[in-house]
């Protein structure tokens, strides 16, 4: 049994790789980049500038607080999706370009993001 739960968990893991460059079929991304941003004040918006052309972006909260994001200014704090404490999210094929917006309750927690752009 732990065998097929780690055949399962790798078998995820890959096709999330896949989706996350764009799928089989598709040329891949040419270029990826990470940002590491601190939100140092809690409840404050911070901004991470995802460039034109980003095909895909992933993020996850790197601390034990949970992160709230938006893709609209000021909406971090009112529509927005929770990114659970060590929790990820990922969106594949976005074509976006504009700011991802995020702030946590709790001072000094983290928000790690990769994404990939033409």
């Amino acid at each position: 049994m732990k065998n097929f739960w780690h055949g399962l968990i790798l078998g995820i893991s890959v096709m999330f790789f896949i989706a996350a460059i764009g799928g089989v079929g598709e040329t891949p991304p040419t270029t990826v980049a990470i940002v590491n941003q601190d939100l140092t004040v809690a409840d404050t918006e911070y901004d991470i500038d995802l460039p034109v052309n980003t095909r895909t972006v992933a993020f996850q909260a790197r601390g034990a607080n949970a992160v709230k994001c938006a893709f609209t200014d000021g909406a971090s704090g009112t529509t927005y999706i929770t990114i659970k404490a060590n929790g990820s999210f990922a969106e594949n094929t976005i074509l976006y370009s504009g700011n991802l917006h995020c702030q946590s309750a709790t001072a000094g927690e983290d928000l790690e993001v990769i994404y990939w752009t033409d």
